[in-house]
């Protein structure tokens, strides 16, 4: 799957509007903009808790749970998607990016 029909199907399924945050009705477009940034990095914030939860152990030896791994890190993929759209930052926009940094940073 390329990464605009992810973005677009992130957007689909997890749409921040009033039917899924009922406390956005009323809300200037600022404000809703406000609120979807907040409730993304709280989702962000539990996914980095969680991934925090699997890989503690390894340093007292004990193997990861690939599963909680594989969720975190879905889950933290999809929260990404859902800040950048909320910035206006599209899936074309945000792989130029990425590919503008890697020729900045990167030495070959």
């Amino acid at each position: 799957m390329e990464l605009v029909e992810l973005t677009e199907l992130v957007a689909k399924h997890w749409p921040f509007d009033e039917s899924n945050y009922p406390r956005m009705q009323g809300l200037s477009e600022g404000d809703r903009k406000e609120f979807a940034l907040r409730h993304i990095l709280m989702h962000q914030q539990k996914a980095v808790a969680k991934l925090t939860e699997v890989i503690e152990p390894l340093d007292h030896g004990a193997a990861p749970d690939e599963g909680k791994l594989r969720q975190a890190t879905r889950n933290f993929l999809i929260n990404t998607l859902r800040l950048a759209a909320v910035a206006g930052i599209s899936a074309e926009e945000l792989a130029a990016s990425v590919q503008n940094w890697l020729s900045e940073t990167h030495v070959p």
